[in-house]
């Protein structure tokens, strides 16, 4: 036997290897039904002959030589699955094989093994014991896998004609028998001041077909804190992945507690079907529209009220402080059970939404200036709009006055429009009309708040006429304790904090004074005329 042939054969025996130009010694040998050959080292993969030929004792030789074709393969197949459909509703599912190998068809040779669990290919039972069995390799093959819904691994090894074996490969799929189930609604019951243009939507824990809504059923309703009126609002249902949304055709009513139903046959993608129902409630906010600071329904010269009123108060900053003309969702600074009148129109008296009232909040009313909204009915014990007017006595004047000086100061940085003029032109009236209100009869220096004090006190005075002011503190011996050059002042009431002189009871070197009464005098001079009063102060510490 030899793995190449030369004909005859030499007197020496030596047969030329044309492979590998070596000599090979032809060696005859008893004859037997199985001879194990070997090739040559330098024999690459592919297809090889072996040459043989047989001698009688005659020494009659077998002609032409026998010729024995092999397939000579050491690389193991490249392994390749496909799952067509990654997403399964069964537990069967259909395996593309897709392996190759250079010296072989692997389709109609190969072989295969399969597990639900890890295996390492190197043993004939995977890693919980199982034994593998190999199986002709298919084009499309079924197999079962494990049971129960989840993500699911598929180990697969092939194995070519010669026995070399790939590595082993694996491939994913989601198999979902179970049917969806709700994990999350909104609003929850435990959320007060809902948005009023809020989204009512009910989350599963895996998507849903939008087809199976056709005869769903979410029933909306609202009723007042007193009981008294019932709203039912309608809607569209739609699908955004796993969650159901009720899309109201109508914001949601200010401060009301709204009741949802929610009755469907709900199926998922894998059409796994199953009756849902579900029920809870939750309570609303306000709905602020910019510039309607009194929720009449119109913006006009009445919601400047409002702000006035409220003035420098805080609110809850509002999540969108849009200007444009859309109810804006708005939480009152207290909790649900605290709520007063006062805190619901201060909600509506910030305009702008930025959680302070201010004169920003005049921008509102000058930029949707006489647009008007449907007014919702309010439960009764909630007052929908501010006083008319502030009661005016000389200090609230004042602090008017100061108010609208801010709000036309505010406007006039504003581009002319029909409602910023018309805002100007009230606003410059007003001012004009509360000055006039604002000059004293005579001139007055008044008591000092607190009295007895420690240790700082106020000390307010009005002036019915323009002029130089100052004010000086003496001790009971007549010393100068401490003086205030006021400088030049217009006509009117220096009455609060903001405006009457402060002391904070140290002497012109900075030192705290002692305990004990003081006087405290007021000089004012305008041209001849000439004003001076004095009055007690006693500081206790």
């Amino acid at each position: 036997i030899v793995n190449t042939w030369q004909d005859p054969i030499p007197e020496n025996g030596q047969i030329e290897n044309k492979e590998s130009k070596d000599a090979q010694l032809e060696t005859w040998i008893p004859f037997a039904n199985k001879k194990e050959w070997k090739l040559t080292e330098e024999d690459e993969e592919g297809e090889k002959f072996v040459y043989g030929q047989f001698k009688d004792q005659l020494e009659n030789l077998t002609k032409p030589p026998l010729i024995g074709k092999i397939i000579y393969d050491t690389t193991p197949p490249i392994p390749a699955i496909q799952i067509p459909s990654l997403d399964l509703k069964k537990q069967i599912v259909t395996i593309e094989m897709q392996p190759e190998d250079n010296l072989s068809n692997m389709l109609i040779v190969g072989k295969v093994r399969l597990s639900n669990v890890y295996f390492d290919g190197k043993q004939d039972k995977d890693s919980q014991g199982e034994p593998l069995e190999w199986l002709p390799v298919k084009k499309e093959m079924e197999w079962k896998l494990s049971t129960g819904s989840g993500r699911k691994t598929v180990y697969v090894q092939f194995r070519d004609p010669a026995g070399n074996l790939s590595k082993v490969i694996s491939e994913e799929a989601d198999v979902d028998v179970t049917p969806p189930e709700i994990v999350e609604f909104s609003p929850n019951d435990e959320k007060n001041f809902v948005p009023v243009n809020a989204l009512v939507t009910i989350t599963f824990n895996e998507i849903i077909d939008e087809e199976s809504l056709t005869n769903s059923k979410m029933e909306v309703i609202g009723l007042s804190t007193t009981g008294s009126n019932e709203t039912i609002y309608k809607g569209s249902l739609g699908t955004v992945g796993s969650t159901i949304q009720f899309l109201p055709d109508n914001t949601f009513s200010n401060l009301t507690e709204i009741s949802v139903r929610f009755k469907a046959t709900v199926i998922d993608q894998y059409q796994n079907p199953i009756v849902q129902e579900k029920e809870w409630a939750f309570s609303t906010g306000l709905g602020v529209w910019p510039g309607d600071t009194n929720n009449d329904g119109v913006v006009d010269i009445l919601d400047i009220i409002p702000i006035g009123l409220y003035w420098k108060k805080q609110t809850i900053v509002r999540e969108s402080r849009s200007l444009m003309w859309l109810v804006q969702p708005a939480r009152p600074a207290v909790s649900i059970d605290a709520l007063t009148e006062e805190k619901i129109a201060t909600t509506f008296a910030d305009a702008d939404g930025d959680g302070l009232i201010s004169a920003n909040d005049i921008v509102p009313i000058a930029q949707n200036w006489a647009k008007t909204h449907q007014i919702q009915n309010q439960p009764s014990n909630v007052v929908e709009t501010a006083p008319a007017s502030w009661p005016k006595n000389q200090q609230q004047l004042a602090e008017q006055f100061n108010i609208y000086e801010q709000m036309l100061h505010r406007l006039e940085k504003l581009p002319d429009s029909e409602g910023i003029l018309q805002l100007r032109q009230f606003l410059g009236k007003q001012i004009s009309w509360i000055n006039q209100q604002l000059i004293p009869h005579q001139t007055q220096l008044l008591a000092n708040y607190p009295n007895p004090f420690n240790p700082e006190t106020w000390m307010p005075y009005q002036l019915a006429k323009d002029g130089v002011v100052v004010l000086i503190i003496y001790n009971t011996l007549g010393e100068v304790v401490r003086s205030f050059n006021l400088g030049y002042q217009t006509a009117g009431y220096y009455l609060d904090q903001t405006r009457a002189v402060h002391w904070n009871g140290k002497n012109r070197t900075g030192e705290s004074v002692t305990s004990g009464l003081y006087f405290y005098q007021i000089q004012v001079e305008s041209g001849k005329w000439k004003y001076t009063d004095a009055r007690k102060l006693v500081l206790v510490k």
